[in-house]
């Protein structure tokens, strides 16, 4: 068959009405993809990476290399069909001269298409594949646009020979597989005998991020100008161009600019100190560890955790090729302050190289570090602005966000990465393109901090996360505060199997104290007890407190009165509330005991939660970190840092759990309602975190509980809300246990034995009243329910494990949304089991212009953003999603990717808003209030 007919077959059209008479020929894309796939197998997978693929193939990594590139390449020879070529009136005029025209066609995926046509060719000579790998690979190829193709939908195609196309357009698909293999160098090499589930995702993956940067018009333009005055180019002399245009491409997509190092570099000189007991151990296991692994490290809170897992991230890029890290955490607050932390680390640990960093959540456009990263990440790779040169003064910086790499699905490709967990969890829910993220994660560190804070939804999650992160030759590092036992053991054993591995000996795991480093991998299994530093061994004052609010007779609040005379010579403490509208309340009753200004300049008394708008939230949440975090500590607050230089003499925050992790904060004393045991343990990290002279009276950590009120039965009954928020059981078993704690709780000492009590399964509670033992059963029997039920609900979601058996293509085909929280959660792709929420543009009646006819800048729409809460209300939710006309957002968001599932909602002029039958108030000081009317 003629060359420059199979060149009249399009593969890439203009787009537009009015769009130029161009086309970018098939044979050109199918070019330019396998050569992008080609590349990035030189330039961004490490040497281990190619081995293990090699090795998966049955193939010598030269042959790996090539047969790679081949099969990207033919991932749209489905392209190659009546159906695709005249779907659209302009592909008569290009290819209508040289191939039937045939009309009328219904619509059919070309992925479809690819997936029935390849495997023939790939079983004849001279490829020979077998006809179970060639059929795999047809299915891996078909699903490039995220969407695996069913077999039902393959096999009808059987009788759509009108739609596919016989005769010629069979001998002409051969052909551009035959011509593909011979461009390349495939023709006469060893062909690849057999594909497993792992190496089958990791390659779509890698084929989909190949078809996007080759699907990129500007570094792969269209080959013919104009079809009526240009010759296609003949495909050898389009092959060199394209080999260049694919290198030009991974650069200035920032793609390139490092690769792990052979240097090991001393932890003193990564972090400026010497390392403490925990961080001894880890270097000492580093050294044992080399081949990917599992680490999980449970210590008291701030012992170190994070540096020591940077540590093992860093050494583990040199000893065994891992490229990069990604580290979970989880929240964005959380995962903001770790972005500035990893950026810090990674400039110093490597100061000659272009590392590409990501932020990855939500509202990471919101950050105003991120944006900076963004910014030199554009000087450097999009406009390729030079330091130093052209009036741009300074060192060039060498940790940047490369903005390729910012578009949604895409950001777990960049080398760094910082966010929440559920970006990760996101790898294993059966959602579009889901095998690009296993492919972004494959070969990384993954670190997931503060493990104990997830649900039995999320663990459920992690374990299938952890096995395809084993199976992908991914390490990872747990961080946990306490962990229960049943836990560690279950994420071991997910781990385990995803190394194939699932008879290894964890019964070493057992029996060695807290706190403790557990390790597994495919050679070995261990569990070593470590010292505690003399800063975290700490004896916690505890005392039950009334934490009842005010009645409207006197308002007298008890931990008020207390507070105001404890605090009297000086001191900072934590309130710590369960729920927004306690810490809304708790606030209001304190008011009258702490009114003035502290003299910092900022109030006495102030309130931080999750229900502001972002940028008073991100205010508040800096403030606190400026006022109480560790002495010369760095605060980034917009574009500029600030240092904790003034710790207040007297001040008071009442909080939420947004205080409750990751965020490096220290008090003197804390009140905290009850919650259960190992976030009161969690909370207590908050106490003398930092080594400085204490106000008197305050020298020993002191926490304050609130007691919940007792029946006439001696029966603890908690408020609904936290009963909304935590299980009724887990709530009744902490109690119990910390009312028989005695008056300290003894750290690191008493963590397992408190955490065990509450979370085994064969506790009792003892000689207690029948009432008591009747809730006692009654919860317990609703929490093993619970449980069930939520584990029943995760696998529902998530994808298969790497082993499965069966034809895992056909159950990696779900569409769950990713994108609108207010779906039900049967649409969703839930990475949390939680309620429907709704993200809200909140905006007074003096901004009602913003955003009124749909943003046209990324300002604009980071403006609306700033401006905006999450609403978990579930009346409010409902009210909203209803199709309320107060919450509508004009018609012009929904074009933008970022606004698209959000609302919009303009203030009366007292700040209030009705929405059906609740108000929405906006307060200056307290954030968002949620009231029902009548």
């Amino acid at each position: 068959m003629e060359p420059l007919r199979l060149m009249a077959l399009w593969g890439k059209l203009p787009r537009g009405a009015d769009a130029p008479p161009s086309y970018h020929p098939l044979l050109c894309h199918m070019i330019d993809v396998a050569l992008v796939a080609q590349a990035m197998w030189a330039a961004v997978l490490s040497r281990s990476i190619r081995g293990r693929v090699a090795e998966a193939l049955g193939v010598s990594e030269d042959a790996a290399e090539r047969w790679v590139g081949f099969l990207a390449g033919l991932h749209d020879l489905g392209k190659a069909s009546p159906v695709f070529v005249y779907q659209v009136p302009r592909g008569e005029a290009i290819s209508g001269r040289a191939w039937p025209i045939v009309r009328g066609l219904a619509r059919i995926p070309h992925g479809t298409i690819t997936a029935y046509a390849l495997p023939a060719t790939l079983t004849e000579p001279p490829f020979n594949l077998p006809p179970k790998i060639a059929r795999r690979i047809g299915a891996l190829l078909g699903g490039h646009h995220g969407i695996f193709p069913r077999a039902e939908a393959v096999g009808e195609l059987t009788h759509k020979w009108n739609a596919v196309g016989k005769g010629e357009w069979t001998r002409g698909r051969k052909v551009l597989v035959h011509m593909l293999a011979d461009l390349l160098g495939v023709t006469g090499l060893a062909a690849p005998r057999q594909l497993d589930n792992t190496t089958a995702m990791y390659l779509a993956g890698l084929v989909s991020v190949a078809d996007w940067i080759g699907s990129n018009t500007t570094f792969f333009p269209f080959a013919v100008e104009n079809v009526d005055t240009d010759a296609p180019p003949m495909p050898a002399d389009y092959r060199e161009a394209a080999r260049t245009k694919a290198d030009e491409a991974l650069t200035m997509l920032g793609w390139t600019g490092w690769k792990p190092h052979d240097n090991r570099r001393h932890f003193s000189d990564l972090f400026g100190f010497a390392p403490n007991s925990l961080q001894d151990e880890i270097v000492d296991l580093a050294e044992q560890l080399r081949e990917p692994s599992l680490v999980i490290i449970e210590a008291p809170m701030g012992e170190g955790k994070t540096e020591a897992a940077f540590y093992l991230a860093d050494t583990w890029s040199t000893t065994i090729g891992q490229r990069g890290s990604y580290v979970a955490l989880p929240t964005q607050a959380t995962s903001n302050q770790m972005f500035s932390r990893a950026r810090t680390f990674l400039a110093k640990r490597y100061p000659a190289d272009i590392l590409n960093l990501q932020l990855l959540h939500g509202h990471a456009a919101l950050s105003a570090e991120f944006q900076v990263l963004r910014r030199e990440g554009d000087r450097l790779f999009k406009l390729g602005e030079v330091y130093g040169e052209d009036g741009h003064d300074g060192a060039r910086p060498n940790v940047v966000a490369a903005e390729w790499f910012t578009a949604r699905k895409r950001g777990l490709l960049a080398p760094f990465g910082v966010g929440t967990v559920d970006q990760t969890l996101l790898g294993v829910l059966q959602t579009k393109h889901v095998f690009v993220r296993l492919f972004g994660l494959a070969h990384k560190t993954v670190v997931v901090d503060e493990v104990h804070a997830y649900d039995t939804y999320m663990t459920t999650l992690l374990e299938r996360l952890l096995e395809w992160l084993g199976a992908l030759g991914t390490s990872v590092v747990l961080l946990s505060a306490t962990l229960p036992k049943l836990r560690r053991e279950a994420l071991t054993r997910a781990y385990l199997r995803g190394l194939e591995a699932p008879d290894a000996d964890t019964r070493r795991l057992q029996g060695v104290d807290y706190p403790r480093v557990t390790w597994a991998s495919s050679a070995q299994t261990g569990v070593r007890t470590v010292a505690t530093s003399p800063l975290a061994t700490k004896r916690v004052v505890l005392r039950w407190v009334d934490g009842r609010l005010p009645d409207r007779a006197d308002g007298h609040f008890a931990p008020g009165t207390e507070l105001q005379r404890v605090l009297a010579q000086g001191g900072c403490a934590a309130v710590i509330c369960n729920t927004v509208r306690r810490a809304q309340e708790v606030y209001q009753a304190l008011r009258p005991y702490f009114p003035d200004l502290a003299d910092d300049g900022e109030p006495e008394l102030e309130i931080f939660h999750a229900r502001y708008r972002f940028q008073e939230r991100q205010k508040r949440e800096q403030r606190a970190l400026i006022r109480f975090g560790k002495k010369e500590s760095k605060v980034q607050v917009g574009e500029h840092e600030f240092r904790c230089v003034h710790r207040p003499f007297r001040a008071v925050i009442v909080a939420t759990q947004v205080i409750e992790q990751s965020l490096d904060l220290d008090f003197d004393l804390m009140v905290s309602d009850l919650a259960p045991v190992d976030l009161v343990l969690q909370r207590t990290g908050r106490l003398h975190r930092h080594d400085r002279a204490r106000p008197s009276g305050l020298e020993q950590p002191t926490l304050w509980l609130c007691a919940p009120n007792i029946d006439d039965e001696d029966v603890p009954q908690f408020p609904r809300g936290d009963e909304q928020v935590y299980d009724r059981h887990i709530l009744l078993r902490s109690w119990l246990t910390l009312k028989g704690q005695g008056k300290a709780i003894e750290v690191p000492a008493d963590v397992e034995r408190l955490v065990e009590a509450v979370y085994s399964d064969d506790v009792d509670p003892g000689n207690v009243p029948q009432a008591f033992q009747q809730r006692w059963s009654t919860t317990l029997d609703e929490l093993h329910q619970e449980l069930k039920s939520d584990q029943a609900k995760a696998k529902q979601t998530v994808v298969a494990a790497p082993f499965y058996p069966g034809d895992i293509f056909q159950i990696f085909n779900r569409d769950l949304d990713e994108d609108d929280p207010s779906l039900h959660r049967n649409l969703r792709a839930q990475t949390r089991l939680a309620e429907p929420t709704v993200s809200v543009v909140l905006l007074r009646h003096d901004e009602a212009a913003l955003g009124q006819q749909g943003p046209k800048e990324i300002d604009q729409v980071r403006q609306l953003l700033e401006r905006s809460v999450t609403i978990n209300h579930p009346g409010l939710v409902r009210a909203i999603t209803a199709g309320a006309t107060e919450a509508e957002p004009p018609p012009a968001w929904h074009q933008q990717a970022l606004l698209r599932h959000t609302w919009r909602v303009v203030l009366e002029p007292d700040g209030s808003r009705r929405i059906g039958s609740y108000e929405l108030r906006l307060d200056d000081d307290l954030g968002v209030t949620v009231t029902r009317l009548g």
